[in-house]
């Protein structure tokens, strides 16, 4: 078999066209992208977004389908049924599914991939990896977030605090948070041993997995920390599809007042309450603030929002945009804040933005520093300082001289999508010839 003609089993958490977040789309562009060297790429995930009618009795429906042009099989589990019934039923739903094991096992055998690459096993199952192994198929696993050993995959404890180095201490907080109005209150102490059960659980499922790919050295080295194997994990940042973001021709100097812009989910984990905490201490002639992300999916704390930015016309809550739309947006900005309070893994938005030669104001925290590299693409300020980061933007937007350095430094960035491609393709070819 030639290398174009290798067959690719993608398994992920949740998809297009209902879920669009960074795991999806990078997984999206990729399966596109392989699709286009002539690689044969199926995607396998489970639904729970869309209302489905089930069968007296029956625990799981299939359908296939293609989502411009990449060949998917969806599931759906039956909430009524199975591990999905009660709050601990529903914990162990999360990485537990035998059904879905085994219209994996029936997929596997008539799709027969030559690898399989793993992109998140949330709400699938461990045991889809000892499917794989028994058939003595390589399996790949991009690494998206800290899920694995994290069961809300930040490492943010329920009051929004940083977990630190030994998470187990706090799991128990986690479990009120995720199941405090399912599980009795006497119970939720309790938590820390279910979730180091499931910890344990994963981390040998994973076992199965020949190579990691880590997207940040700080990705890479909190896995390590965490007992994953150094010898497996391969340091490679995600590929990112040009969309003509580089040929943006950008002023000599910034606009006056300094554009400034956040794209994201609007979640208070994302830290955007803190940029517009921020922004009110900003005169509006000294700068602007566009905020682009849907208010949907956590519509109290986008209310909250809207509440910050009331009475303030220099800040504009501007809802999403379509992707398509990413060019144009980029074009009106001079800045990108990336306000985060979690440990952020690679964010894509970073290389969008660095592609467009727009510079970024970050958290210094997680992959953040080694992504802005301070003083050369962009300024770091302390997480969740409001008064810090009032400093640099108020700093920046009196020296645009500054920001046009900063964008200057980012002619010669590149995130070649096709190199990307190479050495993703190059890796599938390094597993495959060592299963034979």
């Amino acid at each position: 078999m030639t290398s174009s003609q290798m067959r690719i089993q993608f398994l992920i958490h949740q998809f297009y066209p209902t879920m669009q977040y960074g795991a999806e789309t990078y997984a999206y562009h990729l399966g596109q992208g392989l699709q286009g060297l002539g690689r044969q790429v199926s995607v396998f995930y489970r639904e729970n977004h869309l209302a489905r009618s089930f069968g007296r009795g029956q625990a799981l429906l299939e359908e296939e389908l293609e989502v411009d042009g990449l060949p998917v099989h969806r599931v759906y589990l039956n909430p009524r049924s199975g591990v999905s019934r009660g709050p601990l039923s529903h914990f162990l739903s999360t990485f537990y599914n035998p059904a879905i094991e085994r219209a994996f096992a029936r997929h596997l055998d008539r799709f027969r991939p030559d690898v399989v690459h793993v992109h998140h096993l949330l709400y699938l199952s461990g045991g889809l990896l000892s499917a794989a192994h028994r058939r003595r198929i390589p399996v790949l696993a991009t690494l998206h977030d800290f899920w694995y050993f994290c069961p809300n995959a930040q490492l943010l404890r329920s009051g929004g605090e940083i977990c630190g180095k030994n998470p187990t201490l706090h799991c128990g907080a986690c479990m009120q948070a995720l199941y405090g109005g399912r599980i009795p209150q006497a119970v939720l102490p309790l938590g820390a041993p279910f979730f180091a059960w499931q910890r344990r659980y994963l981390r040998h499922a994973l076992s199965r997995v020949q190579a990691f790919v880590a997207p940040s050295q700080f990705l890479l080295d909190t896995y390590v920390r965490h007992g994953y194997p150094a010898d497996r994990m391969v340091l490679m940042e995600y590929g990112l599809l040009g969309q003509g973001l580089a040929e943006i021709e950008r002023p000599h100097e910034p606009a006056h007042p300094l554009r400034v812009g956040y794209i994201g989910s609007l979640t208070r984990h994302k830290g955007v309450h803190v940029l517009v905490a921020a922004f009110r201490r900003i005169p509006p002639e000294q700068a602007t603030l566009d905020v682009y992300g849907s208010p949907d999916a956590f519509p109290e704390y986008s209310a909250g929002l809207r509440q910050q930015a009331e009475g303030q016309a220099h800040i504009r809550l501007r809802g999403a945009f379509d992707h398509a739309s990413l060019r144009d947006v980029l074009q009106e900005l001079d800045l990108l804040v990336v306000p985060s309070l979690w440990y952020e893994n690679s964010p894509v938005v970073i290389q969008e933005a660095f592609s467009a030669r727009v510079p970024v104001v970050a958290s210094r925290l997680g992959s953040l520093p080694e992504k802005v590299l301070e003083g050369v693409r962009g300024l770091l300020f302390e997480p969740g300082d409001v008064d810090g980061l009032a400093q640099v933007l108020s700093e920046l937007a009196a020296d645009p001289a500054r920001v046009a350095t900063f964008s200057d430094n980012l002619r010669e960035y590149r995130n070649d999508f096709g190199a990307h491609l190479a050495s993703i393709s190059a890796l599938y070819e390094r597993l495959r010839s060592a299963e034979a």
